[in-house]
Parts: structure tokens; sequence; C-alpha cells
């Protein structure tokens, strides 16, 4: 379970991907997975694939979830980086240096708290799709005041130009 963790086999190539996804379960923290993947709760790998398989579309006929693709979509996720984890380094038994431990741990929670503050990535793209939409709604208003100024002007030479 370690090789294929560590990403070195492909995740369209694994029979049965959705017997890795435990490993992962017990890896992450269930709050980041909630974030990421917008499941309040689950029970079990195979609830936990179930409400992500409806949550994204992946159905079979008569609504069936299907396991296997929500779990090809997790594991991609976990060998792309979408879903953050970290594991120290191994530390060193014949080093006891109380002061290192301490500066260790700081370490450690300083990087636990920036994993728990990274939106989830469909919050980001909702939010640059709403930004994008903004920005050509405030274009949009530019061109039609350019063209009304534009129709303006040219009222106005009309009448300058017209013979008394």
């Amino acid at each position: 379970m370690k090789t294929i963790l560590k990403g070195v086999v492909r995740a369209e190539k694994i029979q049965d991907p959705s017997y890795y996804i435990t490993g992962i379960l017990e890896k992450v923290k269930p709050k980041l997975l909630a974030k990421l993947y917008g499941i309040v709760s689950w029970t079990d790998t195979d609830d936990f694939l179930e409400k992500i398989a409806r949550r994204m579309g992946k159905l079979r006929k008569g609504g069936v979830p299907d396991v296997t693709a929500a779990s090809k979509i997790v594991f991609h996720d976990w060998q792309r980086g979408r879903i953050p984890y970290f594991e120290s380094p191994p530390v060193d038994p014949n080093e006891e240096d109380s002061d290192n431990e301490e500066k260790r741990k700081i370490e450690i929670e300083k990087i636990r708290s920036i994993q728990s503050e990274v939106p989830p990535a469909p919050f980001l793209l909702r939010e640059i799709r709403a930004n994008m939409r903004k920005e050509n709604q405030i274009v949009a208003e530019a061109v039609e005041a350019a063209e009304a100024a534009k129709a303006v002007k040219g009222e106005v030479k009309q009448v300058v130009v017209a013979p008394l």
C-alpha cells in the first residue's frame, strides 16, 4: 500500500483503487477532506466514496453511485497534491535536544494551521468565475458609455455643421 500511496503507480492502472482510499482516509484529517469535497460527514470508506460519487455526478444506471470512478478521482487528487498531507521526518533517537523538539513541534503546528486555511479547489473556481463575471460586466458598461458618448458627439457635430 505504501508504494501505491507514494504515487509510483498511476491511478488509471490500479484495479481496485477503493482499497487504497482507506489509507488516504487514515492519513488525512477528515476536516480537510470535508472542505475539499463538500461532504459533511461519513461513516466508512464506502460511504465516503458514495457521497463523492453523488456529489460529482458519477452515477451508473438506476442512480447507483460509481464507487470506482469516485475512488479514482480521490486517488488522482492524492497523487496530484490536491489533498494536503505531510509526514514529519524521522527523529534521530540519539539526539535528545528538547529545544529542537519544541521548535519541530512549533513548525508542525504552523504547517497544520496553513493547511487548514487552504480553501478547497471548487471554492476557488467559484470565486474566480464570479470575479470574471464582474470584470466582464464592468467592461460592458464602459463600452456602452463610450458608445453613448460617441453618439452624443455625433449629434452635436450635426447640429453645429447644419446650415442656418
